[in-house]
């Protein structure tokens, strides 16, 4: 049997599992609801109005001073709640208003600035800190590195991957166990340092200096390549950038392969496809996770 939870204006929120039910939504996303719904019934009562009904004060009150989402399932129950507000608006129930959806979350702007939403996305913050006068110079890999990032190429791979790995036709790199597409906005980076075995000095020159011997996609001009070596160098690259005033960004390897799960997930749960996590740790790297995901989706407003 299962748990009666309590609700305020309960036939609303029957309509609203209805619709939930009807457009495909999974069992696990239902129970979050009603969960979510026990959790607002407090604020509602005492406001005398329904969730969807409260002013921005009252909503933010609730939300964030209150922290009636306290723990590690806030963003989750939050863009559950966004989705719910949408719903009444659509829907024309009496009194809905826009409060939920205008609330901002401070956190998120962090968010924002570490993860990406789309391949577009990291191709223009790369553009930022990479502009077009680094085209061939020593840039160019750590350009790769991040599309290796979105690719979701395990960051303990990266650095060993030959240019014998990689397939211009089809725009793939692969290690002894798996393929991994590159995004089309790559294959210039890709193809560059595919063959060459020089790089332009720097943005004011077409001087050039020899590359490292050696088929390592990411060579630069000296040492072996390493994680920990591309991981500092892209860093820096973005710090420079924030303090050139080019960028506000500041990615991670880790943080631009979430971005890529989550995308894919995104794109999966568009097409009536429930999200799955299963597989987060093998796609993602450890962290990827339901919470991350509706993280990121309030972070980029991408909440249906």
């Amino acid at each position: 049997m299962q748990p009666v939870y309590k609700m305020y204006n309960r036939e609303l929120k029957e309509r609203f599992f209805r619709y939930l039910n009807e457009n495909g939504k999974s069992e696990s996303t239902v129970m979050k609801t009603r969960s979510l719904f026990a959790l607002t019934e407090n604020v509602e009562s005492r406001e005398g109005k329904d969730i969807c009904a409260l002013d921005r004060s009252e909503v933010e009150k609730a939300v964030l001073s209150d922290g009636i989402f306290k723990g590690r399932s806030f963003y989750t129950m939050f863009s559950i709640l966004r989705q719910y507000a949408g719903w009444c608006i659509v829907n024309a129930v009496p009194g809905a208003a826009d409060s939920v959806l205008r609330i901002r979350i401070p956190e998120l702007e962090q968010v924002r600035n570490q993860e990406v939403f789309s391949d577009l996305d990291l191709n223009r913050r790369l553009e930022e800190v990479y502009p077009p006068e680094y085209s061939q110079t020593s840039k160019e890999v750590y350009k790769l590195f991040a599309w290796f990032a979105w690719a979701r190429v395990p960051l303990a791979d990266a650095p060993g991957i030959t240019s014998d790995r990689f397939e211009s036709k089809t725009l793939t790199v692969h290690t002894e166990q798996r393929v991994f597409y590159l995004s089309p906005y790559a294959r210039e980076t890709a193809e560059f340092l595919a063959v060459s075995g020089s790089f332009r000095i720097n943005n004011r020159s077409y001087d050039t200096i020899p590359r490292r011997q050696g088929s390592f996609m990411l060579n630069g001009t000296r040492g072996v390549p390493t994680a920990a070596s591309l991981n500092r160098h892209f860093a820096n690259d973005f710090t420079d950038a924030r303090k050139a005033g080019r960028s506000k960004s500041a990615l991670s390897y880790v943080g631009i392969s979430y971005s890529s799960f989550y995308q894919t997930v995104y794109q999966n749960e568009a097409g009536g496809v429930d999200p799955d996590f299963s597989l987060s740790v093998k796609d993602a790297e450890i962290g990827a996770s339901r919470e991350g995901y509706e993280r990121w989706k309030l972070a980029f407003d991408k909440i249906e």
